[in-house]
């Protein structure tokens, strides 16, 4: 039947004018200054429209609606769908029986548009039709004979369908957002990733190179050392002594660094056997000597026979011990003892200790000892020297061994 009576209503009791056809009815919606609604009923009863239009024209309602709607009836649903505005939000309010068609029928066209919430209504209360209705998109159920001894339940249910609507648009614009942000992150992300590769490649082809030329160096150090090219004399023995000792700490840092990159990759093997506590300790003790004897400084073994086998993997526990004993060699004074021991941990476990009696470390920062590149202050506040590695790959290298690396350490009284 088309457009029977287009209204622009003032809901305090005032209608403001009478359109003819829809264009007119446009031109009139452009102009308002707000976002506020525009009904659309759908009834081929025209007592029904009739009352309907009361109902929405109510003066009782100013508590729910502050502000002038336009309101469009038709009695065919697909007229309302074909003259449905470019822009929401647009309430739908639908009968459920029509002559030749079924309300419920439109729904899900109505709400595929996107335009606003649908609304159906009924002269007779069906918990069947409800169901049907909800289930095929309509946000709620009114029957009109209720609604038209009290117009406030329609109010009220458009109110709230506008509200939720308007909520749901957010919602999904927040989740575009969301998903347009999260894209632009993982895009980021995989370039941070194959610079962050890239990097690591760069280190490991580079720390790989040094191990040639560090060995070239540390054995003709030895070499001329020894005297085979010549005599040498004291201070140069003392030069050469403090070459081979920065060459040491290259040779180190390059393990490191080669240790670190297994590790990230998962391809460092753990080959774990039954070893006697004191095996592990001697097994790295020539080095420990070798390094502590640069700055005079005595190293104690303390390994009570007795204690029960260790099921590890020697050459990463080794790397363990010689990574602690090192690091409490870099920081002990001239002179002073690093002890390195085992001993009992429970009724199973076997501590393996190396003690200093360096200058401690403040208790605030002990955690940051096996972190990655952590470096903390000495009892003097001042930082220490090196890459923040060393105890970090020993850490990992425990858990490999299934044990725990703990830090006990007191200012001016060592670690």
């Amino acid at each position: 039947m088309g457009v029977l009576m287009p209204l622009a209503i003032d809901y305090w009791g005032v209608a403001k004018l009478s359109l003819e056809n829809n264009t007119t009815l446009e031109h009139a919606a452009s102009h308002q200054q707000d976002t506020s609604p525009i009904i659309m009923v759908i009834d081929d009863d025209p007592e029904h429209l009739h009352l309907l239009q009361r109902a929405l024209q109510s003066t009782q309602q100013a508590d729910l609606v502050q502000y002038p709607r336009l309101v469009r009836t038709f009695e065919d649903p697909a007229d309302a769908l074909s003259q449905l505005p470019a822009e929401g939000p647009v309430v739908i309010l639908c009968d459920y029986q029509m002559p030749g068609c079924d309300g419920l029928d439109w729904i899900p066209d109505f709400v595929r548009a996107g335009l606003g919430p649908v609304i159906m209504m009924t002269a007779q209360g069906d918990e069947y039709v409800a169901t049907q209705a909800f289930r095929v998109g309509a946000v709620d159920y009114l029957v009109k004979g209720e609604v038209f001894e009290n117009p406030r339940l329609l109010h009220l249910a458009i109110r709230d369908a506008v509200k939720q609507f308007r909520l749901n648009q957010q919602n999904h614009e927040l989740a575009r957002e969301l998903k347009l942000a999260n894209a632009e992150l993982e895009k980021k992300n995989a370039m941070l990733s194959e610079m962050t590769d890239s990097a690591h490649h760069v280190v490991d082809d580079v720390a790989h190179e040094f191990r040639t030329p560090l060995t070239v160096i540390k054995e003709f150090t030895a070499i001329i050392n020894d005297g085979v090219a010549g005599e040498i004399t004291e201070r140069q023995s003392e030069y050469l002594g403090l070459i081979d000792n920065a060459t040491r700490d290259l040779s180190q840092m390059v393990d490191d660094f080669l240790d670190t990159s297994k590790l990230r990759v998962q391809t460092l093997r753990i080959d774990r056997q039954p070893y006697r506590p004191k095996a592990l300790i001697e097994h790295v003790l020539p080095i420990v000597r070798a390094r502590a004897r640069s700055k005079n400084i005595s190293v104690e073994v303390a390994c009570p026979e007795g204690l029960p086998d260790v099921f590890c993997d020697i050459e990463k526990v080794g790397r363990v011990i010689i990574n602690l004993a090192v690091n409490a060699i870099k920081f002990s004074p001239v002179e002073s003892t690093v002890k390195l021991w085992s001993a009992l941990d429970g009724q199973q476990g076997i501590k393996i200790g190396v003690t200093d009696d360096g200058p401690g470390i403040p208790d605030a920062e002990l955690h940051l000892l096996c972190e990655r590149f952590g470096q903390v202050s000495t009892g003097n506040s001042q930082k220490v020297k090196g890459y923040g590695l060393g105890l970090n790959i020993a850490s990992d290298l425990a858990r490999l061994n299934l044990g725990t690396i703990e830090i006990d350490s007191k200012i001016e009284h060592g670690s």
